[in-house]
């Protein structure tokens, strides 16, 4: 759990980082257009959430200018930053491997 809120704040830290409509805050509220304008930097995504997850997805692809990039963990550990396309099933990993490439992509690592 502890890597997981890591992670979260260090996507939120990010300059690239804002918050969108349907976002989801840790164990608390689902972001709506009309609160956009009251989140605090101290809030923190709940990046296990599958909506946020699409919105840091659109967010890193925005970053990288493309909007085709998907990230990638095999299960031999080796990132793939520059996939096209979702890879099949048997060359994928964890779902936390995929937020982690994605939060290296928010903060420029």
């Amino acid at each position: 759990m502890l890597d997981i809120l890591r992670t979260a704040k260090d996507i939120a830290s990010s300059k690239a980082f804002k918050w969108m409509a349907g976002m989801k805050v840790v164990d608390s509220f689902r972001v709506t257009e009309s609160y956009l304008p009251f989140m605090h930097s101290t809030d923190i995504p709940d990046i296990q959430d599958p909506a946020t997850f699409g919105c840091l997805l659109k967010l890193a692809r925005d970053k990288l200018n493309d909007p085709t990039w998907f990230p990638c963990v095999l299960d031999d550990g080796t990132e793939i930053m520059w996939l096209k396309e979702k890879p099949s099933k048997e060359a994928q990993t964890r779902y936390g491997s995929e937020i982690s490439v994605i939060e290296r992509v928010l903060n420029g690592k």
